[in-house]
This record gives C-alpha cells, structure tokens and sequence, in this order.
C-alpha cells in the first residue's frame, strides 16, 4: 500500500482488516518493522478501535483475541512525517500477519515525502 507524497506534520492512514480463515477460532498476530533508512523523520501509530496498540505491534506481541472462523478485527496505521528528510528514500514498513507466531504474509505501508 502507498499514500500520497506528504507534506512535514501530514499523514497517511491504512486500515488492515485481520480475518480468521482457519475453521476453528484462532488470535492473529501482528509485528511491524521498520524497513528503511529514513525513520527518525516518521512516526508511527497502530489503533484497534481507540486502542493505542503501537508499542505491542512494535515489538511483536502484539495478538487478538482467538477469532471465530471469518471474524474480525481492524487496525489503523497512521504514518506522520514529522520533519523533512535528509534521506533520498521514502519510509516503508514490513507488516507481518500470521495465524502463528510464524510469518505468513506481510503488507509493505510505503509513504514519501513530498518534494
């Protein structure tokens, strides 16, 4: 996924919506890291609902609760550009969703800045 070229103290927002395919009812799990050189010029926020869950997503702890077959849960990335950057690269994120605390699938959240 990719926002459009933001502006210093703008943001982008992704919504990743977690579904329980498996047929009894399993937690989903959520780690995001940092995947470029860029990342003191960003901050990042992770909600489920109101919930700050930032920091459990940060450092891989973070798990629903088990989820019946085809339930749900969302979380909402917010990635803010907090000042302009001396690096030539965007800021991506590697999302990494899985049913067990293995990797099963990922998500890339890219932002820039604008120019």
């Amino acid at each position: 996924m990719t926002s459009p070229p933001l502006a210093v103290n703008g943001s982008s927002a992704y919504t990743i919506k977690l579904v329980n395919t498996a047929a009894t009812p399993t937690a989903i799990h959520l780690h995001i890291t940092d995947g470029g050189s860029c990342g003191a010029f960003y901050t990042t926020t992770a909600k489920v609902g109101s919930t700050d869950v930032s920091g459990l997503v940060a450092n891989g702890t973070y798990s629903t609760p088990a989820l019946a077959h085809n339930a749900s849960t969302t979380v909402t990335f917010t990635i803010k550009l907090i000042a302009t950057p001396s690096c030539f690269y965007g800021y991506e994120y590697w999302v990494a969703v899985a049913r067990t605390p293995t990797i099963t699938n990922g998500i890339n959240l890219i932002t820039n800045a604008a120019a």
